[in-house]
């Protein structure tokens, strides 16, 4: 939180809110000591800096800029002019439509028509949705396009005519399904909140990401083979004499088309999935749209392949032909789950050219925990002391739950008190950092070295002296 209240008031705002945790290393810092800190200094704060109090226009913009140099996504919220040069230098820029200025408005990317922040939640949301509608569009057309080209490539080559599987119109009513159908249904599916759980990606990350390359590749593997064993093969299954016979062939290549087409079909619901989650009808029944397209496509491949006649070069098919295409293309629908199941980690190094690190995750999860965490741990305090009989939580648990809230209300009361000042045996160099007290610098020193990642003392940036002086007033005076 960046504000310029007084260092009281954006406290005492920011622990209401849940922004500030002392407990876990947070720090507060006024605007005049922001500006002084040094590079090295901000390299060591920045990050666990989470409220800036007295704060000029010019410390927002010095902010946003190291963040950005950092690699980090800046979003900036503002109703005054002074917030204008943040709003300008973040990479998103929202603005208060009521109350804010014509100056915010002008140099903000979005403006809140209606002043709730509720609606940067649905953005990002909504933003999110469109993203992953892409990727799976994507990961639909590219497995059809490769198995098409693939199955058309070869087909002509073998045949002793030159004469592909799938003729010109038949492959027109494909890339309808593949163009325009699917994506009408893959795109239309509703945003839910669990997309909201997810790291933001990089900036960098790939469009198509590792995971959608193995459903790609082992889709379009299932579809070229069943194919394949479909026209090669069908004269030995279905005792055909496509060589003698101009009917039989004209069966089997309808039975070849008609059996990717319905793969196709079912692979779209493998579509709607982009990461490992097991059951890819999840929400299905919240998307019109998607049940629609599918049985229009079905209602279409029927008509085509029963009564398309010579338009569509093909033949009535009987139930057994129907019944061997149906379960070629359901074979999409198991393929599919045992891909999502398949760890990464186990095929990586059958594609390393693409990206495998697509999320932002936080370096320190100790450093940077959700700002929620900790407000849902004090309102929940009550609860969970009270209804342990109730959630048939054992002696055991219920005095580990009881010990370690305990702990946790005890560091929280510290968090206030005025610690006692270290002698000095040296240069004042060796000081922490600003805004933590003695007590909480000597209990995340040793956490941190507990975890082996602590820093010494000597690693540590030189504060300013004022800096360093105000640390214990700070602590002992809220």
């Amino acid at each position: 939180m960046v504000t310029g209240d007084n260092m009281l008031t954006a406290r005492a705002i920011a622990t209401q809110c849940g922004i500030f945790t002392p407990g876990m290393g947070g720090i507060v810092l006024e605007g005049p000591k922001f500006r002084k800190l040094s590079p090295e200094q901000m390299e060591f704060i920045i990050p666990r800096l989470q409220v800036l109090a007295r704060s000029s226009p010019e410390d927002k913009r010095m902010l946003v800029e190291w963040l950005r140099t950092h690699d980090e996504v800046v979003s900036v919220t503002g109703d005054g002019t002074n917030d204008g040069p943040a709003l300008k230098a973040a990479n998103v820029g929202f603005s208060m439509g009521i109350a804010g200025t014509e100056v915010a408005k002008e140099a903000s990317s979005i403006v809140l028509m209606d002043d709730n922040f509720n609606s940067i939640v649905r953005a990002c949301l909504w933003g999110r949705a469109v993203n992953d509608a892409v990727k799976k569009f994507l990961q639909f057309q590219l497995t059809v396009n490769v198995t098409a080209v693939l199955i058309a490539f070869v087909s002509s080559i073998v045949d002793s005519q030159e004469q592909s599987v799938f003729t010109a119109i038949q492959l027109l009513w494909i890339n309808l399904i593949m163009d325009t159908f699917a994506a009408l249904a893959l795109a239309t599916d509703p945003p839910h909140d669990k997309m909201l759980d997810r790291y933001p990606e990089k900036q960098n990350s790939p469009l198509i990401t590792f995971t959608m390359w193995k459903n790609i590749i082992g889709q379009s593997i299932l579809q070229v083979v069943v194919c394949f064993l479909t026209l090669y093969a069908a004269d030995d299954i279905f005792h055909l004499h496509t060589v003698t016979s101009t009917h039989d062939m004209t069966v089997l290549r309808t039975l070849v088309f008609n059996t990717f087409a319905w793969m196709q079909i079912f692979n779209q619901f493998n579509c709607r999935v982009l990461h490992s989650e097991v059951n890819c009808f999840k929400g299905i029944h919240k998307n019109m749209f998607f049940i629609g397209i599918f049985l229009i496509s079905v209602l279409g491949q029927v008509i085509i392949v029963q009564w398309g006649g010579v338009a569509f070069q093909t033949t009535a098919l009987s139930g057994k032909y129907w019944a061997f295409s149906i379960i070629g293309g359901l074979l999409s629908l198991p393929v599919g789950l045992v891909l999502r199941l398949l760890p990464d980690e186990m095929i990586w190094w059958m594609l390393p050219f693409v990206s495998q690190d697509v999320y932002k995750k936080p370096q320190n999860i100790e450093w940077q925990p959700p700002a929620q965490n900790l407000r849902s741990r004090l309102a929940n305090d009550e609860e969970l002391r009270g209804n342990n009989s109730d959630a048939g939580v054992g002696a055991g648990q219920e005095d580990g739950i009881k010990t370690s809230m305990a702990n946790f209300s005890a560091r929280i009361r510290t968090m206030g008190r005025r610690a006692p000042k270290p002698k000095s045996h040296g240069s004042r160099s060796d000081g922490f950092v600003s805004g933590i007290s003695a007590v909480e610098n000597m209990t995340i020193v040793e956490r941190r070295q507990q975890s082996g990642t602590g820093l010494d003392r000597a690693q540590q940036p030189t504060m300013p002296a004022d800096v360093n002086a105000d640390a214990d007033d700070e602590a002992a005076g809220t």
